[in-house]
C-alpha cells in the first residue's frame, strides 16, 4: 500500500507489522465522500492467516465492556484494566472476497475490514482521535500477550 491516508497511517502500519497480516486497502474517511463515494467512511482491510493475531485485533471489540463489566469476567485483573476513550464503536468484520476483492479470486473465501459502526459518529474527522487510541489499544495487548 502506497499512499496511506496521514491520520489512519501509524494504526495501518502496526496492522500490518503484526504477524500473519497483510492489509490490502485503508481510508482515514472522508465529511465530503472524498473523490467518489465510495469508501468515505474509516476502515482498513486485511488478510489474516494467524488465528492468535487475529484474536488480539479482534480485542477491539471487548474494549467496549465497561470496567464494572470486565470486573465480572474470570480472567480480569485490575491491573491490567485499560479502556481506551474511543468516539465510534468499532468492529472487526468478516467480508466475502466478492466484497472486496476486485479480481474475484475463488480461492480468497474472505477478508476482514476493521471499520467503525455507521450509525456511531457523524463525520469521519470526528473520529480520528480514535486511530491514536486503537493503536494504543492494540500495542498494550500484544505487550499483554508476549
Amino acid at each position: 500500500m502506497n499512499d496511506i491516508d496521514k491520520e489512519i497511517k501509524q494504526l495501518v502500519n502496526f496492522i500490518n507489522d503484526l504477524d500473519g497480516i497483510n492489509t490490502i486497502g485503508s481510508c482515514q474517511g472522508h465529511d465530503d465522500g472524498g473523490p467518489s463515494t465510495d469508501w468515505f467512511y474509516p476502515y482498513i482491510k486485511f488478510k489474516c492467516t494467524n488465528n492468535y493475531t487475529l484474536a488480539v485485533l479482534a480485542t477491539i471489540e471487548h474494549a467496549y465492556l465497561s470496567l464494572d463489566e470486565q470486573a465480572k469476567l474470570s480472567s480480569f485483573d485490575s491491573s491490567l484494566a485499560f479502556e481506551p476513550n474511543l468516539s465510534a464503536s468499532w468492529s472487526i468484520e468478516v467480508v466475502s472476497h466478492f466484497e472486496f476483492n476486485e479480481m474475484k479470486n475463488p480461492s480468497e473465501f474472505a477478508m476482514y475490514v476493521l471499520r467503525p459502526e455507521s450509525d456511531s459518529y457523524d463525520k469521519a474527522s470526528h473520529i480520528y482521535s480514535d486511530f491514536e487510541q486503537i493503536l494504543k489499544w492494540y500495542k498494550y495487548q500484544v505487550i499483554l500477550r508476549y
